[in-house]
C-alpha cells in the first residue's frame, strides 16, 4: 500500500492540496530507494489532484534527475498543467533536500461508456486453408 498524504502543516490552502510527503521503502542491493515506488507515489498523486475521478491514465513520461535517497524525507510536487473537460496534464517533481530528484508528465482521459451502436463491424476473415 502506498503511504501518500496531503501536508496539513503550511498555511496556502493551494500548495496543501499540491504537495504530498511519502515514506520509501529501502533496496538492500545497492541502497536507493525502488525506482517502481517513487513512480507509483508520484502517479498517485498527480491523481490525488484530480476534481473527478473519472478521469484515468493515459500516458505516463518519467524521468530520473538522481539518486532517491529512503533515508530522507521524500515530497511530490503537483503542478496541474492542464484542466480540460476531456483531458488534464499533471507535471510531478519528487524532492529530497529542496532537490529535484524524479519528474514526470501524467495525462490522463475522462472515460465515457460507449454505445452499442458505435461498436466496430469490422470485416468478416474469410475461410483460408491453415498453413
Amino acid at each position: 500500500m502506498i503511504c501518500i498524504y496531503s501536508l496539513i502543516h503550511t498555511s496556502d490552502s493551494d500548495l496543501c492540496n499540491n504537495l504530498f510527503e511519502a515514506k520509501n521503502v529501502y533496496n538492500a542491493i545497492n541502497r536507493r530507494a525502488y525506482g517502481g515506488q517513487i513512480a507509483g507515489q508520484a502517479l498517485r498523486a498527480a491523481a490525488k489532484t484530480l476534481k473527478d475521478q473519472s478521469f484515468v491514465v493515459r500516458s505516463f513520461h518519467c524521468y530520473f534527475l538522481k539518486f532517491v535517497d529512503p533515508s530522507v524525507t521524500t515530497y511530490y510536487k503537483v503542478e496541474k498543467t492542464r484542466d480540460g473537460r476531456t483531458f488534464c496534464a499533471r507535471t510531478v517533481t519528487c524532492l529530497q533536500n529542496e532537490q529535484a530528484t524524479f519528474q514526470c508528465l501524467a495525462l490522463f482521459y475522462k472515460t465515457e461508456e460507449v454505445s452499442a451502436e458505435l461498436n466496430h463491424k469490422g470485416c468478416v476473415m474469410p475461410d483460408v486453408p491453415s498453413p
